[in-house]
């Protein structure tokens, strides 16, 4: 096996001065800073998704506690039995020949 000399160095030497190399510049980090900025892309589209969706979120929660609010209120008034009167007596007539004079005052004896 032959060594090779590149430079005043042999062979494994110059490998490994080429790999510090690369560490030192950063070269060998740019695949790695590539891949991060194309992860941080898809995040950064969700994040402003996100923003634009919350108000929308907000809105169909008022939405839908309104409903129960009101679903509540006209349960209430159906279980109210004074509300809309009694439904066996509905067809009386309130001032069919009741008289409603005030009594008389009267004194009992106490004996």
């Amino acid at each position: 096996m032959e060594i090779i000399e590149i430079n005043g160095y042999h062979e494994e030497e110059a490998r490994e001065a080429l790999i510090s190399a690369d560490r030192r510049s950063g070269a060998h980090d740019q695949p790695d800073a590539a891949a991060t900025r194309s992860q941080l892309q898809p995040d950064v589209s969700l994040v402003r998704e996100n923003e634009a969706l919350r108000p929308e979120l907000m809105k169909m929660k008022l939405y839908v506690s309104d409903m129960q609010k009101n679903q509540v209120s006209s349960t209430k008034g159906k279980l109210n039995p004074f509300k809309h009167g009694s439904e066996d007596t509905f067809h009386i007539d309130d001032n069919s020949g009741v008289d409603i004079t005030k009594p008389r005052r009267r004194r009992f004896s106490i004996s």
